[in-house]
């Protein structure tokens, strides 16, 4: 391709930007974001063949085209969480199709709404989103919401490998099993033995998973209620006349 055609193409993607909100450095900041390009588009509708537990291709993708678009640096990429991501899903798809979205005839969801919604909880209810910290004994823990770079991990290092089967009850209660363990090991931010510590982001998610399994129940306990507190706070985000907004790629289909 010819060096001018190049140099369009590089321009081109950074030319139309959209304010966007993220919950960074604990607390809600203004950031620009890029428009989503057809390339980016297309990755998301063919993620929409995905895996009905755990929406590996369709948050795998977003994490992607959200960290493509977002005008931050590196160290504030890494930074972000699946609530950034949240709130960049709703944002993007308002901007570049239409905030207006009706899955099936009679349901219809305003994406601006809920937007809204989800950013006036977090002001409302910073404590809810924030890391949190428990000890009990010589053991200490932190946790908070994923990190878009932990839920990576698990979706490249053990959701890419893994297969899950959902033909009889003992298969369905296995993958929930596994995924429950899965959603509180990328939660947990560090764990501090003694005056040892260590930082699961410097960790493969087998070796973060190993940890977080030995960890007692009585502070694993914080963790589930943490995260079951967070994510019904968003979910009632997502609720319009008794309808639940899906987030999935069908979100980014044309009909609108």
């Amino acid at each position: 391709m010819e060096n001018k055609a190049r140099n369009i193409i590089n321009s081109l993607k950074q030319t139309k930007t959209f304010n966007i909100e993220v919950f960074l450095n604990k607390e809600i900041s203004t950031q620009k974001a890029n428009h989503l390009t057809l390339n980016q588009y297309q990755k998301i509708i063919e993620s929409v063949v995905d895996n009905v537990i755990t929406q590996q291709n369709f948050n795998e993708t977003m994490t992607s085209v959200c960290l493509e678009s977002l005008n931050l640096s590196a160290e504030d990429k890494k930074r972000l969480t699946i609530l950034d991501r949240l709130l960049f899903v709703l944002r993007s798809r308002s901007v570049c199709i239409s905030n207006k979205y009706s899955p099936q005839e009679n349901v219809s969801y305003d994406l601006n709404i809920a937007y809204d919604k989800i950013l006036s909880k977090v002001k409302q209810t910073p404590d809810v989103f924030l890391p949190k910290t428990s000890t009990e004994d010589n053991i200490t823990i932190t946790y908070g919401v994923a990190t878009l770079e932990a839920e990576s991990k698990l979706n490249t290092q053990i959701y890419s490998k893994e297969t899950f089967k959902l033909d009889t009850d003992d298969e369905i209660k296995l993958a929930l099993g596994k995924t429950f363990t899965y959603e509180i090991a990328k939660s947990v931010y560090s764990i501090s033995f003694n005056e040892e510590t260590v930082n699961l982001a410097e960790l493969t998610f087998e070796e973060r998973i190993e940890l977080v399994q030995n960890i007692p129940l009585t502070l694993v306990q914080h963790v589930i209620d943490y995260v079951e507190l967070y994510k019904k706070e968003l979910n009632e985000c997502l609720v319009f006349d008794q309808n639940f907004l899906e987030l999935d790629a069908g979100l980014f289909s044309i009909r609108t």
